[in-house]
């Protein structure tokens, strides 16, 4: 165990307890808002999202979404929490990449209707960019920015995803 004070331990603190610790140490902090459905369910996250607010975070990133239904959903669940969302966003390179991350990453849910496009695409690189641009097109709608996740350190994608060209020899 890490001891940060005398007689207190890591084990000893929860998530609020550390935004608590971490604000008082001057930082900015901001926090995950992860709607995974099959653990808590959208409405309790989003009043453990209110929680981790007073606690003192300061705003809160998605885990990457892929649908508008389900940003939307997200948007209006942390709506009156008044801290900046940003909206996760992690482009889909192939069919295999969106059944990993839905079966195997803990917080990222790949909704089958992607899955299956992904799977039936005739460039399944190509569809994962425009659901991602898509999804950046939903985030300045209506969240406060986007959290751009570039799959495998593959940072070129997202110039593609922002619409500027790599520079040359890059």
């Amino acid at each position: 165990m890490i001891e940060f004070a005398p007689g207190s331990f890591v084990d000893d603190l929860d998530l609020f307890a550390l935004i608590r610790m971490a604000v008082e140490a001057g930082f900015q902090v901001g926090v995950v808002l992860d709607p995974r459905p099959e653990h808590r369910g959208l409405k309790r996250e989003a009043e453990r999202l209110k929680r981790k607010l007073e606690a003192g975070a300061r705003f809160a990133v998605t885990q990457p979404v892929y649908t508008n239904e389900e940003a939307m959903e997200l948007a209006e669940a942390a709506a009156d929490g008044g801290a900046p969302l940003l909206l996760g966003i992690l482009p889909l390179r192939t069919a295999r990449h969106a059944e990993f991350l839905h079966r195997r990453v803990a917080g990222i849910s790949v909704p089958e209707e992607v899955r299956a496009l992904m799977a039936g695409a005739r460039d399944p690189a190509a569809a994962g960019l425009e659901l991602a641009r898509e999804m950046l097109d939903t985030a300045r709608r209506r969240f406060s920015g986007a959290c751009l996740m570039p799959p495998f350190g593959r940072y070129e994608l997202l110039s593609a995803l922002l619409g500027a060209r790599p520079l040359s020899g890059t």
